[in-house]
C-alpha cells in the first residue's frame, strides 16, 4: 500500500469503465471495510448493486 499514490487513485477514479480485475479488486476493499453496494439501474432498466459506484463515491476513492 505505500507504493500507491494519490495520482495512482486518481486514474483508477477517471475510469468510466474500467477492467474486470479493477472492480473486483474495489469489490473486496468495500466488502473488507463493510460498506455496502450502491444500486444503480442497468440498461436493461433492472437495478443491481453496484461496488464501482460505491468506490467512486465519496466513501472510498475520495479518501485516499
Amino acid at each position: 500500500m505505500s507504493n500507491i499514490s494519490k495520482d495512482d487513485i486518481e486514474i483508477i477514479r477517471s475510469f468510466d469503465h474500467p477492467p474486470k480485475i479493477i472492480k473486483l479488486v474495489m469489490k473486496a476493499i468495500c466488502m473488507i471495510l463493510e460498506v455496502g453496494p450502491t444500486t444503480r439501474k442497468n440498461s436493461k432498466g433492472i437495478y443491481k448493486p453496484s461496488y464501482w459506484a460505491t468506490s467512486i463515491s465519496n466513501k472510498i476513492l475520495s479518501h485516499p
